[in-house]
């Protein structure tokens, strides 16, 4: 069996290479792909009041999460 390599990261963005994929990925915990799942659930529902002004909060949000999971990766030779 094959292992799985922990190659870095901290603790909200594990970074993990799995033997049968070319590129490492990042391990996300429940309670943040919840989180994430909430927030985009949120926009749709601001998205439908016409509150744009929300939508563009939370989305900021969502970015925040995902450029934090990007930055797990910068140190690795290779990726952007």
């Amino acid at each position: 069996m094959n292992n799985i390599k922990r190659l870095g990261g901290y603790t909200n963005a594990v970074l993990v290479q799995l033997p049968e994929r070319q590129q490492p990925g990042i391990v996300i915990q429940y309670d943040n792909l919840n989180n994430i799942s909430s927030l985009l659930n949120s926009i749709s529902v601001h998205l439908e009041a016409g509150d744009f002004e929300e939508v563009k909060g939370t989305l900021e949000e969502v970015q925040d999460i995902i450029t934090g999971f990007k930055k797990a990766f910068k140190n690795l030779d290779g990726l952007q």
